[in-house]
């Protein structure tokens, strides 16, 4: 790692205008400045270019990419972002979360400290006017498993990394899965297919992203269908040869156990 790494953020657009600007706001206020961002118009039809256009005029380290049509999705946005990125390091944004201004100040140093590919954090839980209610991060389960399992095998357990907590090394060689299949849980496939790569993951307790929570919010709107998705990404894994078919029964097994959970005990 350089002394002072490049690090390229990049934040999928989609009909953001209620958040966009403080989405926007929070990543050209941090202090750690070496940056470039890079925000992914996914074909929205409201003001968000224009929104794009005005931040572009005011701060040169800002581009814009639009995709050929809409994904309905975030994985192709993504994918767009990474093929240009000249960043050291990756960091992805939702464009309705936002960041503490020492996030990637603080996260940059970590992962020189622990030596690690890809770092990330909790987040506090904040609502449509940017209102502390509560935090969000699976702190507990992924420190315990840490302790008898790889990282490796640990994601394929459950997906704990938030993706706009994080802050990770540039493996041009690895994007998300743009499979419509997989919508809901391209994140969780991505940490996957790193850890296969073996890379090393650590996790920082301190709350360095407001995680937005509303109505219009994907995670919202998935609801049960994600679990189900997990299944068809397990499945396809198996098929890949990249879990074991033991492994494979026994990870089934934990995500129709979600599947109830979510049904019945929501």
């Amino acid at each position: 790692m350089s002394h002072n790494p490049l690090v390229t953020v990049i934040i999928p657009v989609y009909n953001a205008e209620r958040f966009l600007s403080r989405c926007i706001d929070s990543v050209i206020h941090q202090t750690y400045s070496r940056i470039e961002i890079i925000l992914v118009d996914n074909c929205s039809i409201d003001s968000s270019a224009e929104i794009i256009d005005s931040y572009m005029k005011r701060d040169h380290r800002i581009r814009n990419i639009k995709t050929e049509y809409n994904s309905g999705g975030p994985a192709i946005p993504r994918n767009r972002g990474l093929e240009i990125a000249n960043g050291e390091y990756i960091a992805f944004l939702d464009s309705d979360d936002e960041w503490s201004r020492d996030k990637l100040a603080v996260q940059i140093n970590m992962i020189k400290i622990y030596s690690c590919d890809v770092l990330f954090s909790k987040a506090r839980m904040i609502d449509e006017s940017g209102n502390k209610f509560g935090s969000v991060g699976r702190t507990l389960l992924f420190k315990f498993l840490k302790r008898f399992i790889s990282d490796k095998r640990l994601v394929q357990v459950f997906n704990p990394v938030i993706l706009s907590s994080c802050v990770f090394k540039n493996q041009p060689q690895i994007f998300f899965r743009e499979d419509p299949k997989f919508h809901s849980v391209e994140d969780w496939a991505y940490w996957i297919e790193r850890t296969h790569c073996g890379n090393k993951i650590h996790f920082d307790d301190k709350e360095l992203l407001g995680y937005r929570i509303h109505g219009e919010s994907l995670s919202n709107l998935n609801g049960e269908l994600q679990y189900y998705r997990g299944l068809y990404l397990l499945t396809a894994l198996l098929i890949e040869e990249k879990i074991q078919f033991r492994w494979y029964l026994l990870l089934s097994f934990l995500q129709i156990l979600r599947i109830i959970k979510y049904r019945f005990f929501q």
